[in-house]
């Protein structure tokens, strides 16, 4: 079945559908070479009536869009360039009435990767704003827990937990660096407790997306997080 037939079918069911973009492409020079691509996408989510659309920020290498602080190098045009990408993609979806939810990369290798830090996505989106834009987070729990960029759950959501609008869901290893596995415990590395806690005390509800690779590992994963519930 097409994607298209896919998302037909979920609107005749009265799902929820939260829209995925490709990673936009963007160079060091701040070229966008999947322009077409980006365009495309976002052209079916807004076909679709997508209500949620998570965009990942580009994976370059921070230092060349940050300073030692996370903080965007203003003036630079590298960033110039990438807000300006990001201003008319994100402004044609809100047009359209679609929440945008910027994603935390992850940082696998030795060279920490933008995105993969919270002040990454704060000062890109607070420059976002600036333009009048209202981009809101999506926490991508393993990209964070497997990244040797570690910061905390409880960093990630302090600093961005108010402007919540997606959850991406499944385990991150930070020795083997492994990601979208099933969720099989609710304790040990993402100690999922404290994530629901969170979600409380921010009084939040979002759509999640149990980004794992079988139907299996999904129905493994929402079994154990159901525990949540039944536990308390």
């Amino acid at each position: 079945m097409s994607l298209r037939a896919q998302a037909e079918v979920a609107r005749e069911c009265r799902m929820r559908i939260v829209g995925h973009l490709p990673t936009p492409a963007i160079a060091p020079d701040g070229t966008l070479s999947n322009s077409e691509a980006m365009a495309a996408a976002i052209g079916f989510c807004i076909e679709h009536g997508t209500e949620v659309v998570v965009l990942h920020p580009p994976k370059l290498d921070a230092a060349l869009l940050t300073d030692h602080h996370g903080r965007l190098r203003t003036g630079s045009p590298a960033v110039e360039r990438m807000v300006d990408h990001f201003t008319a993609m994100v402004a044609r979806m809100e047009a359209a009435g679609i929440t945008v939810a910027v994603e935390n990369n992850s940082s696998k290798s030795s060279t920490t990767r933008f995105g993969s830090l919270p002040a990454h996505i704060v000062a890109l989106n607070n420059l976002l704003a600036v333009r009048g834009l209202h981009p809101g987070f999506c926490f991508d729990i393993g990209h964070a827990k497997a990244s040797v960029a570690n910061a905390q759950i409880a960093e990630w959501m302090g600093a961005l937990g108010h402007s919540l609008a997606a959850l991406h869901l499944h385990t991150g290893n930070p020795h083997t660096r492994i990601t979208h596995s099933p969720i099989e415990e609710l304790y040990g590395r993402t100690q999922w407790y404290g994530v629901a806690a969170w979600l409380a005390l921010l009084q939040v509800e979002v759509p999640c997306l149990l980004e794992v690779r079988t139907p299996e590992d999904a129905l493994r994963s929402a079994r154990m997080l159901r525990r949540l519930v039944e536990e308390r």
